[in-house]
């Protein structure tokens, strides 16, 4: 993994990204009794890319978040019990890379993934998919 800064890293391609702006939360907050379940699970990750598409205005790119499923010895009555990581992560990440043509700016992209704790993103499994990003085709141009 190379990084120039703690909130730059390089991606596969060899475009350097850098985070800008960082929202995070705990994924079951107000989850008071029961068991997080797939359902919820799905909307839990579709109210974090909601939520960061209408905080920064951009259609963001979803990490899927691996989930883990929890053996019960016994029945579960509300769903398929299931758990992602605990902190939702919705960052904007900017990069100098201009497209073919382009002149004075930058390119922005908006990604929502899920990790086992707060801060900087530094699960293995987070930063391989973040590596592995194709910056070209996700990210958005922006003139300065």
């Amino acid at each position: 993994m190379s990084y120039s800064k703690s909130n730059e890293i390089e991606l596969d391609c060899g475009i350097t990204m850098e985070l800008v702006a960082l929202n995070q939360y705990y994924t079951y907050e107000g989850l008071l009794e029961g068991l997080p379940t797939t359902s919820k699970n799905e909307y839990k990750i579709e109210t974090a890319v909601a939520s960061a598409k209408d905080h920064w205005g951009t259609e963001p790119h979803l990490i899927q978040p691996a989930e883990t499923p929890i053996i019960l010895d016994h029945e579960y009555p509300f769903g398929v019990p299931a758990s992602i990581p605990v902190v939702a992560s919705l960052g904007l990440w900017r990069s100098r890379h201009q497209p073919a043509g382009e002149e004075f700016g930058c390119t922005e992209l908006t990604i929502v993934w899920f990790q086992p704790e707060f801060g900087l993103p530094s699960d293995e499994s987070t930063l391989n998919d973040l590596k592995a990003l194709d910056w070209s085709s996700l990210a958005t141009f922006r003139e300065f």
